[in-house]
């Protein structure tokens, strides 16, 4: 979930896919807002870039990480853009220094 609160993201594994949840402020009822391939097989982690801007993503069986930008006013993703490329990835962890 984004830091304002307001948007959600989760990953599907099965239909290799990062969906985009509006969070209702006054109920906290959930609202699809977008649903994009993640770039690979199998998203295994995601979390928000160090920028707060960006989505990345860890696809375990396609050996692939990816950065998806993300537009919190329109509640959308943009196109992933591959990052890394490393054995089976199932966790991102960012070090104190910022990219």
């Amino acid at each position: 979930i984004l830091p304002s609160g307001k948007i959600l993201f989760t990953s599907d594994r099965k239909q290799d896919r990062i969906s985009v949840f509006q969070v209702n402020e006054q109920d906290g009822f959930l609202t699809l807002m977008d649903s994009i391939p993640s770039g690979g097989r199998q998203p295994r982690f995601i979390c928000i870039g160090q920028d707060g801007q960006s989505l990345i993503v860890a696809n375990e069986l396609s050996d692939t990480v990816y950065e998806i930008p993300v537009d919190e006013t329109a509640c959308i993703l943009g196109e992933p853009v591959l990052r890394a490329k490393t054995g089976s990835p199932v966790c991102v962890v960012f070090s104190g220094a910022k990219v």
